[in-house]
C-alpha cells in the first residue's frame, strides 16, 4: 500500500508559537501498529544517483547531505555516495536505492511538493518485525528552481525519511500525527519547507539515534557490516549480501557454522550489552547477537 505524505512549502505564521515536536518514526504509522523499531538491517546505506545533465549537481548536494548525518555522534548509520551512475530512473523493487532529479514528480500535478522518498519495508512474519529494505528519492527541479529551495535541505529531509524518520506533523493530521496548523515546528521533518530551518535539530537527530543506536561494541573487520544487533558478515549469496544467524560466508556462499560461534562470550539478544545470553545460534563474536532477515513487503512514500 502506498502512502502520500504530501509536503508543502508555506509561509510560517508568526502568531504561532515556535516548538519541538516530537520526532515520529514508521511504527508510529497504523500500518505498522505494535512494532517497536523500524530501520535498516544495516548500519551503512548507499544510494545511486541517476545519470541526468544535472547528475553532478545532484551528486554533490547528496554528499554534502549524506556528511550532515553521518556527523551525528550518538550513532553509526552510514549514509554513502556511490561512485558509479546509478540507473536510468528509480525503480521501486530493484533493491538499488537511487536519487534522481525530474521535471514533474509524479501525482503532484498542481501541487508544491519539492520531492518524495518511495520508502519499502520487508516483513520478517516469524518474528513480526518490519525492516527497510529500499528507499528512492525524487527531486522536482522545475520546483526547486522556482522557489530558491536548498537542494541539500531538501535532501536532508529525504534521507531522513529513507533512514526512517515521519514528519513530525501532518498537514491534515492524519495517521495519528499532530496537526501542522496548530503550531510551528522547528524541525527538519516539518512537512512545511522553511529556509530557516538549516539542518537537522536536536529532536531530529534523537529520531535518527534512537532508531540506530551504536550497538557494535567494536570496529568491524573488512568483510563484516554493523546491523542493528551487530557485526555481521558480509556475503554476495546472503539475503540483503549478509549472512543469517550462525553461518560464515564461504566462496561467496552462507554456510552454517560447525561450532556454537558465541563460545563463553554473553551479550544482550536486542542490543548487545554485556552479561546477557545470546538466543541459541545467535553469533556473538563481536559483542553482539544477531537477528533473522525479514519477507513480504510495504511501501510509504513520504515527502
Amino acid at each position: 500500500m502506498l502512502l502520500a505524505l504530501v509536503a508543502s512549502v508555506a509561509v510560517l505564521v508568526c502568531a504561532l508559537p515556535s516548538v519541538a515536536l516530537a520526532y515520529r518514526i514508521a511504527a508510529d504509522l497504523p500500518e505498522f501498529a505494535g512494532s517497536e523499531s523500524i530501520g535498516w538491517r544495516g548500519y551503512r546505506v548507499s544510494f545511486d544517483v541517476s545519470p541526468d545533465a544535472d547528475a553532478e549537481l545532484l551528486t554533490q548536494a547528496l554528499r554534502a547531505s549524506t556528511g550532515v548525518w553521518n556527523a551525528t555522534a550518538c550513532t553509526g548509520l552510514e549514509l554513502a555516495v556511490s561512485s558509479g551512475p546509478g540507473p536510468a530512473a528509480p525503480v521501486a523493487g530493484d533493491g538499488r536505492n537511487t536519487v534522481a532529479f525530474v521535471d514533474a514528480l509524479p501525482g503532484t500535478a498542481g501541487g508544491d511538493t519539492l520531492a518524495f522518498a518511495d520508502v519499502r519495508y520487508e516483513h520478517d512474519p516469524t518474528r513480526d518485525v518490519w525492516q527497510i529494505v529500499e528507499a528512492d528519492i525524487l527531486v522536482d527541479r522545475t520546483r526547486l528552481s522556482a522557489t530558491g529551495a536548498s537542494l541539500e535541505l531538501v535532501l536532508e529531509h529525504e534521507l531522513a525519511h529513507c533512514a526512517g524518520l515521519l514528519h513530525v506533523c501532518s498537514l491534515d493530521g492524519s495517521d495519528g500525527a499532530p496537526d501542522c496548523a496548530s503550531t510551528v515546528s522547528t524541525s527538519l521533518m516539518d512537512p512545511r519547507y522553511s529556509n530557516t530551518v538549516t539542518g537537522p535539530r536536536e529532536d531530529d537527530v534523537a529520531g535518527i539515534c534512537a532508531l540506530y543506536p551504536p550497538t557494535c561494541l567494536s570496529t568491524c573487520a573488512p568483510d563484516s557490516v554493523c546491523t542493528l544487533t551487530g557485526c555481521r558478515p558480509t556475503c554476495a549469496g546472503g539475503a540483503g549480501g549478509v549472512c543469517e544467524l550462525g553461518e560464515h560466508c564461504d566462496a561467496g556462499v552462507c554456510a552454517p557454522d560447525t561450532e556454537p560461534p558465541c563460545g563463553s562470550a554473553t551479550c544482550d539478544p536486542a542490543r548487545g550489552l554485556a552479561d546477557d545470553p545470546c538466543a541459541v545460534g545467535s553469533d556473538c563474536t563481536s559483542g553482539d547477537c544477531d537477528s533473522p532477515l525479514a519477507s513480504d513487503r510495504h511501501s510509504v512514500r513520504a515527502s
